[in-house]
């Protein structure tokens, strides 16, 4: 009989590659970066995390042993993205020290928090391979799989949301544009839990689900299924239900670290914001980046030429795909002067994953299994990429070079013969973690509504620190001056177009602490004198 004509013949290479090869590589490469940290043994906890991590776990702690969503352990905060936050106040719970389980240290929390995000980075690849069969052959499909991976990798190990809203975007992308998607009443519900779970695990993905709104739900008024709009929004209900809490418990429907960020004096595009965003592209902890950009626009231009709808609906999707990574972007330089980090940028891998779905072949009947030989060779390019970057975030991972971690050490012994409320503004995050007094965070991000006044005030800051009892500020960004004395502005980070606190201090601190390139000086306030400006 004759071989069918779009069949291709059987080679060398049919089977060469088989699914289980991408996979070892996967779950090797996920060990090694999560619990590879856990080398380090009680320090574990100083290795991978960002500093805004320990923000989170601070106050999940607090939640979890003591009844309070608190940083400093005075003032309540709803200064996080609740889902990642109720994760972390679940292990803390249990795994934390004082916690269920009565762990004598954190290394029993660190194990579980690595073990989720684990977890959590083959979930994304999964998803994501499985986001890219939609359209692709299988070895087009393990690329995008391992390129989605190695940046899902700096994402979640950061220790922030990030990663976890890549994995729900990806999952909301697989569940609506899948082939046997039809508009019912259990899918819309489904439609819009999914959304829900993807905001709440970071707001500022409201974004994405206005535009999917727009672009996918109100054409639903022009056919028979008009009536699913509504089940959309009932599953969206959670986020009233959120935001209606905020306002109860916390006085603000949004969190109060946004807040802090948005407090400009106007909203033109932050030009610091829009270079911290470029250095961000070429990063070395952020790879691909650049790649997600240039795809995602040229993806954009193709669907602007080709109008044409499909009449299922995908190709509204994926434009509101494509264009929440330019919106995201759009909204956080105009409303922040604040520089941009690594866990902003994930609404460009989704962007990444839009843009494939637009601009690759389709998958070509093949005998399953055959790779071409620019196939394996592209396979055999990004599995070796993977291995090595992340074989060099293990080498390159060390609590020695998180540097705030280091300095939170010491003023912990410090802090051991100085007891007292500590104030801090940047960098504060593992300080406030591992301090045994309680810290109050001076950029606003952990406080309270009633802080945030303080800064948009521009109050005089020693008034301030003095107003909420504090006995030692450790300055991070401190101007010594010429006369001995010393200028300080809070929030530090925040760019010239916010309102800030500054303070004018004559008077030597008692510990200087110099790493890497910052300086904390710790100043006693008890005897503060001096000038003031």
């Amino acid at each position: 009989m004759q071989a069918s004509a779009d069949v291709a013949p059987r080679d060398w290479r049919t089977g060469l590659w088989p699914g289980s090869v991408t996979w070892c590589i996967l779950c090797l490469c996920a060990g090694l970066v999560f619990f590879g940290n856990l080398r380090f043994g009680p320090d574990a906890i100083g290795a991978g995390f960002e500093d805004d991590f320990y923000y989170y776990a601070q106050a999940a702690r607090n939640l979890a042993l003591h009844g309070m969503s608190t940083f400093g352990g005075v003032h309540r905060t709803n200064g996080y993205h609740p889902l990642w936050f109720l994760v972390l106040t679940a292990l803390s719970w249990l795994f934390a020290p004082g916690g269920l389980l009565r762990a004598s240290s954190t290394t029993a929390f660190v194990v579980a928090l690595e073990s989720v995000q684990f977890v959590l980075a083959l979930s994304t690849a999964y998803l994501a391979y499985r986001v890219a069969r939609l359209r692709c052959d299988r070895a087009i499909s393990h690329c995008a799989q391992l390129c989605i991976f190695s940046t899902s990798l700096i994402l979640i190990r950061t220790g922030m949301e990030s990663g976890l809203t890549l994995a729900l975007a990806l999952l909301l992308l697989l569940f609506r544009l899948r082939g046997t998607f039809q508009w019912s009443r259990s899918n819309s519900l489904l439609y819009g839990l999914l959304a829900s779970a993807m905001v709440l695990s970071r707001l500022d993905s409201m974004l994405f689900v206005l535009l999917l709104l727009l672009f996918d739900g109100l054409p639903l008024i022009r056919t028979s299924a008009r009536q699913n709009l509504v089940w959309i929004c009932v599953g969206l209900s959670p986020l009233a239900v959120y935001f209606w809490s905020n306002k109860v418990l916390f006085g603000t429907l949004l969190p109060v670290s946004g807040t802090a960020k948005q407090l400009r004096l106007h909203h033109t595009p932050s030009p610091a914001a829009l270079l911290s965003f470029a250095q961000q592209l070429f990063a070395f902890k952020a790879p691909l980046y650049t790649l997600y950009v240039l795809g995602s626009v040229l993806a954009v231009l193709s669907l602007l030429r080709h109008r044409r709808a499909d009449g299922s609906g995908r190709r509204g999707v994926l434009f509101a795909a494509l264009l929440f990574a330019f919106v995201h972007l759009a909204a956080i330089v105009c409303l922040s002067d604040w520089s941009i980090w690594q866990w902003y940028l994930y609404a460009w891998p989704v962007a990444g994953m839009a843009a494939l779905l637009v601009l690759a072949p389709t998958q070509q009947v093949r005998v399953a299994g055959t790779v071409r030989r620019w196939e394996y060779a592209a396979l055999v390019f990004c599995s070796s990429f993977v291995l090595a970057y992340s074989a060099l975030l293990v080498k390159t991972t060390s609590p020695s070079h998180h540097l705030t971690y280091v300095a939170a050490k010491e003023l912990v012994a410090f802090a051991a013969t100085h007891p007292g409320t500590y104030a801090m503004g940047d960098r504060s995050g593992a300080v406030g973690y591992l301090l045994p007094d309680p810290v109050i965070q001076l950029e606003g991000l952990m406080m309270d509504k009633a802080y945030l006044q303080n800064i948009r005030s521009q109050r005089n800051l020693l008034d301030v620190l003095h107003g909420y009892g504090v006995r030692y500020y450790i300055a991070s960004r401190s101007r010594p001056e010429a006369n001995g004395c010393y200028a300080f502005r809070e929030p530090a980070q925040a760019g010239t177009d916010s309102p800030a606190m500054h303070g004018y201090l004559c008077k030597q601190p008692l510990l200087v602490l110099r790493h890497g390139d910052f300086t904390n000086e710790v100043f006693d306030l008890a005897s503060a004198s001096g000038p003031s400006k």
